[in-house]
């Protein structure tokens, strides 16, 4: 075994050079500061004066984020008076010589996504209301950051101890899990949304995973939280999704219902009332509509998770919990990883997610392979006895199985009245149920509602000149959501080359085609570099070259502007 391993590094930054006492450390490959685990940092001044970060409520003592975060207390008067144009333009991080540089501080984390719409970022709050935002990843992300902070605002003395080590392969492995968790979460608040909304349209430009994206959420939804992949799900879940993709011949009679040929006696031909795609979807749904559920998990969580945040601050960590043996668990701690919450025993990585205790709670399995359920029923039981939780109730329920949802691709290529029907009216999400019953025109007899556990969710292209919009009605009865290139990046995992490659091209989009953001390139075309299944160059020739001439074609200008896509895609520059 390598003994080695374990080393404690120190890395030494100034306004002048970046070296380590690790052998192996870079500034040409910074993406290597995924490997390694932050120990301590420090700045020292001109004096020998030591100053360490001011920790903030809540805020983590080891994380990636207390280097930037210790350079902002350290330099927050003259960052706040940067103007807002050298704020934007000032340099975070650079993986390699060869990836673009990453700029920018913000001063809201709304106005940070609008220019990266990730997860990959550090907030601070200054002294007074403001607060700065900017890229952050990994332990190495933002060494270009306080360089540039000592070489604008400080003396030739200071200097910043950054102390890390090896992470070993229980640490990984725990990394990997919390960022398969952030992606997780971030999946479930578009289920969220889709479940308080009833209806979603996902727009976007295209390769932006719509269809992909509305695909985990209905798995989501359908296994009430357990997976977001559909290739998980069981067949009973499965038959709660049904797709559909519209186009300007599909009608009522495909949708809805309609007379469609059938063979009568003696060989003629007559005509039988069938029911269409979505009625005989609606049709199983009201099979398994439930009321009267009681949950209260997310309030008795919130005041249990504050109680251990707060005992991380005042001692060793929570100790009031015990396994249902009456045994003491120890010593517990918090996490919040991007919107993540958790517990974990100190010392070791088993850790207890929010999504998988509530799981439990409501008489699931808290993961799929099971595992640890115990320590989560300890947790649900403290809850109970603690802090208020209630018992989990369904109400007059068949299935625990009981929310459908319905997926329209491309929903604004079909005449959206027509094909709906008298169910216009059904749809909106205030006439859910028996109350938004309608007679149809086949059947007057026959009373028609959309239940109130179904769920659609519709995607369109933004740049799809062929079809009409919505008209003012329909819009009222869907939430529309914008899905950029950014955020498809982030909800296809894309590795951080392949993301670098994929903000080069679409910023040249923006900046060299003047175009705007509708036309940017999403994920799902970057994809095939990630699985190996296109050369970067391949990808280029027959996938975004074909793509992007047909935004230029006939102007006088394309070859100018495709010449300059093509470089900021490869990375190179003109002669």
């Amino acid at each position: 075994m390598n003994m080695g391993k374990l080393e404690k590094y120190e890395l030494t930054i100034s306004s002048n050079e970046i070296k380590s006492t690790d052998s192996r450390f870079t500034m040409d490959d910074l993406s290597l500061g995924d490997n390694y685990e932050f120990l301590d940092v420090f700045f020292i001044n001109s004096n020998d004066e030591i100053i360490r970060r001011n920790k903030k409520k809540r805020e983590r003592n080891k994380s990636n984020q207390v280097l930037p975060r210790l350079a902002c207390q350290i330099f927050e008067k003259k960052i706040l008076e940067l103007s807002k144009k050298d704020r934007e333009n000032f340099p975070v991080c650079q993986y390699n010589p060869s990836s673009p540089m990453i700029r920018g501080i913000f001063s809201s984390e709304s106005e940070f996504k609008r220019k990266r719409n990730t997860i990959e970022y550090v907030g601070y709050h200054c002294e007074g209301d403001s607060t700065l935002f900017f890229y952050c990843w990994n332990i190495f992300s933002t060494l270009i950051f306080v360089k540039e902070c000592l070489k604008r605002f400080g003396t030739e003395a200071d200097k910043f101890i950054l102390v890390y080590k090896d992470k070993d392969g229980e640490n990984e492995a725990m990394e990997s899990n919390l960022q398969i968790m952030a992606i997780e979460e971030h999946i479930r608040s578009y289920s969220d949304l889709l479940l308080s909304s009833k209806n979603i349209v996902f727009r976007g430009a295209p390769g932006t995973g719509k269809t992909y994206l509305s695909k985990q959420i209905a798995a989501n939804i359908v296994s009430n939280g357990r997976t977001s992949d559909i290739n998980s799900l069981s067949q009973d879940e499965i038959n709660q999704i049904d797709f559909v993709q519209f186009h300007p011949s599909y009608d009522y009679t495909d949708f809805v219902e309609g007379f469609r040929p059938s063979e009568a006696e003696n060989n003629q031909i007559g005509f039988t009332l069938k029911p269409g795609k979505f009625k005989e979807f609606i049709g199983k749904a009201q099979k398994f509509e439930t009321e009267d559920r009681q949950d209260n998990f997310a309030q008795a969580w919130g005041k249990f998770f504050e109680a251990v945040t707060e005992a991380m601050e005042t001692s060793q960590g929570y100790n009031e919990l015990k396994t249902l043996t009456g045994k003491p668990m120890g010593n517990i701690v918090s996490y919040d990883n991007n919107g993540v919450q958790g517990i974990f025993k100190k010392g070791t990585t088993q850790y207890l997610n929010y999504n998988q205790i509530y799981n439990v709670y409501r008489g699931l399995p808290g993961v799929p392979e099971g595992g640890f359920d115990n320590y989560r029923k300890a947790v649900v039981k403290h809850l109970k006895e603690k802090f208020g939780l209630e018992d989990y109730i369904v109400g007059e329920v068949k299935n625990d199985k009981d929310k459908f949802v319905f997926i329209i691709d491309e929903i604004n290529r079909g005449e959206i009245s027509k094909i709906f029907g008298e169910l216009f009216f059904s749809i909106d999400p205030d006439y859910r149920g028996i109350k938004g019953a309608v007679s149809t025109p086949y059947n007057s007899e026959e009373k028609l509602y959309i239940p109130e556990n179904v769920y659609i969710i519709g995607t369109m292209n933004d740049i799809d000149r062929s079809v009409e919009t919505f008209d003012f009605a329909m819009r009222r009865r869907f939430t529309f959501v914008e899905i950029t290139a950014d955020n498809s990046a982030q909800n296809m995992g894309l590795n951080e080359e392949t993301k670098e490659i994929m903000h080069r091209l679409n910023n040249a989009i923006v900046d060299e085609g003047h175009l705007t953001q509708d036309y940017q390139i999403g994920a799902s075309y970057f994809k095939n570099l990630d699985e190996g299944t296109l050369s970067i160059k391949n990808l280029w020739d027959y996938k975004l070259k074909p793509l992007l001439n047909d935004y230029f074609r006939g102007e006088r200008l394309a070859n100018d502007k495709m010449r300059a896509l093509e470089n900021a895609y490869f990375g190179t520059s003109e002669d």
